[in-house]
């Protein structure tokens, strides 16, 4: 398991994947650049320089799925001065 201070409350492995994704903050037209940190079936981390706030949704765009969305709720949002600067994570809200 990645050693991290939100792996105490995580239910599930993560799987560390690098992987670009667009990241689509409320009703913007046009997506910002992201990429994976890792991920389980019920959320990922993401690095970005979108300014975030827990408990905001997003969609999640995944280059194998340009067609899908993926609807997510950040839950944490990384300290300036922490080693999770610039991350945040999310869950997934699709059923």
């Amino acid at each position: 398991m990645l050693n991290d201070s939100h792996s105490a409350k995580r239910k599930l492995e993560r799987l560390a994947v690098q992987v670009p994704v667009t990241l689509v903050i409320g009703s913007e037209a046009a997506g910002r650049k992201a990429t994976s940190v890792d991920l389980t079936p019920e959320g990922m981390r993401l690095r970005s320089d979108a300014t975030l706030f827990p408990d905001q949704c997003v969609r999640i765009l995944l280059p194998a799925y340009p067609d899908h969305y993926l609807r997510a709720r950040v839950t944490w949002v990384g300290n300036r001065a922490s080693p999770e600067a610039s991350q945040a994570g999310f869950e997934f809200l699709n059923p």
